[in-house]
């Protein structure tokens, strides 16, 4: 039943049907929906991962969500944006960045550049970094489980992840992380046609069911996000 759900989401996109859906059962806006599905999960005192974080709009409502106790760690790969994110959470003491990709591995990524700083159609490209052009950018790329062997960083509480069609990668680098207890609930934006551009048509079901393996409970909040929350 779950996998001819996501493949009737991917029809109603290539039909251009979905949007009036979204705009009928959503009247309100799909992103008030998620969002209050996502902040229902985080307690304060959380540590947060905001997965593609681009200037920070999250990242700085996570923060004030967790609070003093809390941390958030943004992760925004565009050099340019990252300038603008560093700015944008200026004197928030419990908000630490990194500009790089997350992914599979540790390794290095090309990701277009439509040259304005934040825009959301900045993605992932080319997996050769010397395959450059100027309207590419070669970007650091590391793997949740990479950061968590290392003790880079803390095991998170939450995990958004928005990273325009490179999401099932991103939950290909958490293998490990997943099984963590202390992980409590991940939102996750599925980008279906970006996914479908890389080949990756049956990465939404994938990326599902490794959600599951791991007793993550997975509610769609709309066509395009889901909610994942240990049972």
């Amino acid at each position: 039943m779950l996998t001819l759900k996501i493949i009737l989401r991917s029809i109603l996109r290539g039909l251009g049907i979905s949007k009036v859906l979204v705009k009928y059962f959503y009247p309100g806006g799909y992103e008030r929906k998620f969002d209050d599905a996502m902040f229902g999960t985080i307690k304060p005192g959380d540590v947060i991962w905001d997965v593609g974080a681009n200037v920070g709009y999250y990242t700085v409502k996570f923060a004030e969500a967790t609070g003093d106790e809390g941390f958030v760690h943004g992760f925004e790969p565009m050099p340019e944006t990252f300038k603008i994110l560093k700015k944008t959470i200026s004197g928030y003491k419990n908000i630490g960045l990194s500009c790089c990709a997350m992914g599979r591995s540790d390794s290095s990524l090309s990701m277009s550049n439509d040259l304005v700083a934040g825009s959301p159609t900045n993605k992932i490209l080319l997996s050769d970094p010397q395959m450059l052009d100027g309207d590419t950018v070669a970007v650091k790329v590391r793997s949740g489980d990479s950061l968590i062997g290392s003790e880079e960083l803390k095991i998170p509480n939450f995990i958004k992840i928005d990273v325009e069609g490179y999401e099932s990668d991103a939950i290909k680098g958490m293998v490990d992380l997943l099984k963590e207890s202390e992980l409590r609930a991940l939102a996750i934006e599925i980008h279906f046609a970006l996914l479908e551009e890389r080949g990756l048509r049956n990465a939404p079901k994938d990326i599902v069911a490794e959600l599951k393996q791991n007793n993550f409970s997975v509610r769609w909040t709309d066509p395009s996000h889901i909610i994942a929350i240990r049972e």
